[in-house]
């Protein structure tokens, strides 16, 4: 079996935007509003909102093996070749959509926790829905009813993507009203630059 977590089929879902919202399905958006506590009830979450009948507003574009099938298909697009399989394919999105995705709302959750156990002078929140597309914030630290601050937690693999990504990111990051900081944790789900992070915070408040 290929190595699915290399960075080819990463490359090719990259180039070809097969996991975009618009192309595929805005799982962080499901996952706030639905709260799964599984993967597998994301999974069905992600086939079941094929319709976009559902209040919460996401419409998917397919299931996970619909996702597999289009990064499969690139692999000819790219290299008139296949070099991974249709099940690495698969293993790959459902790693990307479900595994990672319960992951990063566990640990927007466990940063929300800890934000409010350190830094008391802010009231501190899960940004709604809209925020977060637009401006890419998950925490947001406020004063007298004021933000002052919006948190993004990131992987610190994200330091690493590739550059198109990180460039939207930082563009729609300062077009925010507020300062947007970034936490970032590792693969033990450790936040690896809290304490700076608290220091900028804490010298910033009101």
């Amino acid at each position: 079996m290929a190595k699915i977590t290399g960075d080819e089929l990463n490359y090719l879902n990259g180039k070809y935007a097969i996991s975009a919202p618009s192309n595929s399905v805005p799982v962080m958006k499901l996952i706030k509003y639905h709260r799964p506590y599984s993967e597998s009830e994301l999974e069905s979450l992600i086939s079941s909102h094929v319709d976009g009948l559902c209040g919460c507003g996401v419409k998917s574009q397919g299931n996970i093996s619909v996702f597999a099938i289009h990064l499969y298909d690139a692999q000819w697009k790219e290299w008139q070749e296949y070099r991974y399989s249709k099940q690495d394919c698969f293993d790959w999105q459902y790693k990307l959509f479900i595994r990672d995705s319960m992951k990063g709302r566990m640990m927007e959750l466990k940063a929300l926790k800890l934000l409010r156990h350190h830094l008391v002078n802010y009231d501190i929140s899960l940004a709604e829905e809209e925020l977060d597309e637009k401006y890419r914030v998950d925490i947001l630290l406020s004063q007298s009813h004021t933000v002052i601050y919006g948190i993004q937690v990131k992987p610190k693999s994200f330091k690493y993507a590739r550059s198109s990504v990180q460039q939207h990111h930082k563009k729609v990051n300062d077009e925010c009203p507020f300062p947007v900081k970034y936490l970032y944790y590792n693969k033990n789900m450790d936040f690896t630059n809290f304490n700076i992070l608290r220091g900028d915070l804490q010298k910033g408040g009101i």
